[in-house]
């Protein structure tokens, strides 16, 4: 089985046992939480997606309406969507909550990551697929104590531009570090 991992990619929007979510839009219509926030990073996305950077983006946009929901990505998800080619993306982490005032995030990794309180982020767009281009970070968090084996807490250093498509570069620097 494991070789049939280069096939195909499967984004599942819920487990059996979990509630399908419904998200409504604007005009008050009822869509499935996956399906619209697939059709809402795919048509407003500037980049070429591959299906983590798709699949992060939308469990981030899931998880900060339906925490208790957990899609799931299996298979090959360096492929770019609808292609046959595969780009290499490095680790990143997904923001599943912003708090209203922007001063703080909850991202989607934890102690089971290897995270620790004082390690420090990059935060960029989530089209952005060149880590090294600093002009393209948003802000800088700071993991604090609040950390859980799959969740932790972090304090943005410099303010949010904007409160989705968010995806973090777990950066170099630690707490005693400058950030010039």
């Amino acid at each position: 089985m494991a070789e049939l991992n280069n096939f195909y990619a499967l984004l599942i929007g819920v487990d059996r046992y979990e509630p399908n979510p419904y998200y409504k839009d604007l005009k008050g219509q009822r869509h499935g939480a996956l399906t619209y926030w697939m059709i809402d990073t795919l048509t407003s996305s500037t980049s070429v997606l591959t299906y983590k950077s798709l699949y992060n983006r939308v469990k981030g946009m899931i998880q900060s309406e339906f925490p208790q929901q957990l899609p799931m990505l299996i298979g090959d998800s360096d492929r770019l969507v609808f292609g046959d080619r595969r780009q290499y993306k490095p680790y990143t982490v997904v923001v599943i909550d912003v708090a209203e005032d922007g001063t703080a995030i909850t991202l989607d990794a934890g102690l089971a990551a290897g995270l620790t309180s004082g390690t420090r982020f990059a935060i960029y767009p989530v089209e952005v697929n060149d880590f090294s281009d600093k002009t393209k970070q948003i802000a800088i968090a700071e993991l604090t104590d609040d950390i859980e084996a799959d969740k932790s807490k972090a304090k943005i250093l410099s303010r949010l531009k904007t409160k989705s498509n968010l995806v973090l570069q777990q950066s170099s620097l630690n707490s005693r570090q400058s950030l010039s």
